[in-house]
């Protein structure tokens, strides 16, 4: 699932950054581990949808 598929705009926060999530190289550095919080905003024509798909995506990198 990739972020650069919403036209909303969506940006992460993690351990005091916050990145553009439709970069993966940016995500990457955020270097997020398990237990990791980490806040999404997300704003635009698509937000709800974005953040749906999102939270699905951290939620099951969690569990696994």
């Amino acid at each position: 699932m990739s972020a650069a598929r919403f036209a909303s705009d969506i940006v992460c926060m993690a351990n005091g950054r916050s990145v553009n999530a439709k970069d993966v190289m940016s995500i990457m550095s955020l270097r997020v581990k398990r237990g990791t919080l980490v806040r999404i905003l997300i704003t635009g024509p698509d937000e709800i949808a974005a953040l749906e798909a999102l939270s699905a995506v951290l939620h099951a990198q969690a569990s696994s």
